[in-house]
């Protein structure tokens, strides 16, 4: 039975993304990593609309390399726009590279308000970034957590969005599936699992 989710933090410049194992109880990160797009040097004259579907296009193949037949959803926090124009543009763009590989791979998005990410992961809604980083490397001591240090919330964010969703009806079903059968998690599973806080 596939018990493997993706945890994704939208971004068109870095996008954060964890795989993770499904245990009875939580959850464990098997592998995590940053896609990095970058823009276009000015000197070479590239229009700015015809860069950002080049980085589209680099994020929806690096995309496609973590998406398999395990995967049996995608937990990503909800779209939330900025008001910068130019930055919530990349954003879209970003999720939708998420959603056409998504589709194409029949595997669904669950989604999960800004809010109800903070509650999970920190027990407030007004958690700040710096306390949602916190609170992951406190409960999943073992990752290897990408350098440099900046790009450390990217990682954190996919992991927090995966948090967040354990009480999605898709894995609660998942989850009673393995405690109705002889379940054992394979052995690459090695990180500290996940159990919310009470």
């Amino acid at each position: 039975m596939s018990r493997f989710v993706l945890g994704v933090d939208i971004g068109l410049a870095h996008l954060g993304i964890v795989k993770a194992e499904l245990l009875p109880q939580g959850f464990n990160v098997i592998s995590s990593d940053v896609i990095c797009t970058e823009k276009s040097d000015k000197k070479r004259g590239v229009k700015s609309a015809d860069d950002n579907i080049r980085r589209t296009i680099e994020i929806v193949t690096q995309l496609d390399k973590w998406i398999d037949d395990e995967i049996i959803v995608i937990c990503a926090e909800a779209l939330s726009l900025p008001r910068n124009s130019s930055a919530a543009s990349k954003i879209s763009l970003a999720f939708g590279a998420l959603t056409a590989v998504a589709t194409l791979a029949n595997v669904p998005i669950l989604q999960s308000s800004p809010q109800e990410v903070k509650l999970a992961v920190a027990g407030k809604k007004s958690a700040s970034k710096a306390e949602m980083i916190a609170e992951i490397k406190a409960r999943f001591p073992k990752i290897k957590w990408p350098k440099p240090a900046s790009l450390e919330e990217h990682v954190a964010d996919a992991v927090s969005s995966i948090v967040s969703c354990l009480d999605h009806p898709v894995i609660i079903a998942t989850k009673k599936m393995m405690n109705d059968s002889d379940y054992l998690p394979t052995e690459k599973a090695n990180l500290l699992a996940f159990s919310p806080r009470s």
